[in-house]
C-alpha cells in the first residue's frame, strides 16, 4: 500500500512539469510587418518574458491568468528599480512614447487567435491606486504572433 500511495504521489509530482513547457512566439505588429522588426514573447506558467529585437529591451512580467483562451500578466512599471523588478525598458524609442513612462503596463496573450497586445493604463501610476483602464499601447494594434520557428 506504501509503495502505491508513493508511486501515486510521484505521478502527481512529475505531472506538473508537463504544462511547464515555455511557449517561445514571435510577434509583429502591423508597423512592425513595414520595418521588418520582431518582437518575441516567451512564457511558462509563472512569467512572460517580451523581448524587442530592435530596441533591445527585454521585460518579464509575472503571469495573474492563464487559461485555455488567456495568457494574462500582472500590471507593473517598466522603470529602471520598479518594484522586485529587475528587467526594465532601455529604449523608449522602440516600448512607447515617452509620455508614458510612468504608466503601467500589462501583457495579454490571446492564445485562440494568436495575438499578443502590450497593454498600458490610461493615467500613469498613483500610490494606493488599485483599479485602472487599460488601452493598447505605442501604435495601437495588437501583434499577431506564430509559435518559434514558423515564417510569417
Amino acid at each position: 500500500m506504501k509503495k502505491l500511495l508513493a508511486i501515486v504521489f510521484l505521478a502527481l509530482l512529475w505531472s506538473g512539469n508537463v504544462n511547464a513547457e515555455k511557449i517561445k512566439l514571435k510577434c509583429q505588429s502591423i508597423l512592425d510587418k513595414i520595418e521588418g522588426d520582431l518582437v518575441y514573447v516567451n512564457f511558462d506558467n509563472e512569467i512572460i518574458e517580451v523581448f524587442q529585437g530592435s530596441g533591445g529591451n527585454k521585460v518579464n512580467f509575472k503571469i495573474q491568468t492563464k487559461n485555455e483562451q488567456w495568457v494574462i500578466s500582472h500590471l507593473r512599471g517598466v522603470l529602471q528599480n520598479y518594484g522586485e523588478y529587475n528587467t526594465h525598458v532601455s529604449d523608449w524609442d522602440h516600448w512607447d512614447f515617452k509620455e508614458y513612462k510612468k504608466h503601467l503596463y500589462q501583457i495579454q496573450i490571446d492564445r485562440m487567435n494568436g495575438f499578443v497586445s502590450i497593454m498600458r493604463t490610461t493615467k500613469p501610476w498613483k500610490k494606493g491606486k488599485k483599479n485602472y483602464d487599460l488601452e493598447i499601447a505605442s501604435d495601437g494594434t495588437a501583434m499577431k504572433c506564430k509559435k518559434s520557428g514558423s515564417k510569417f
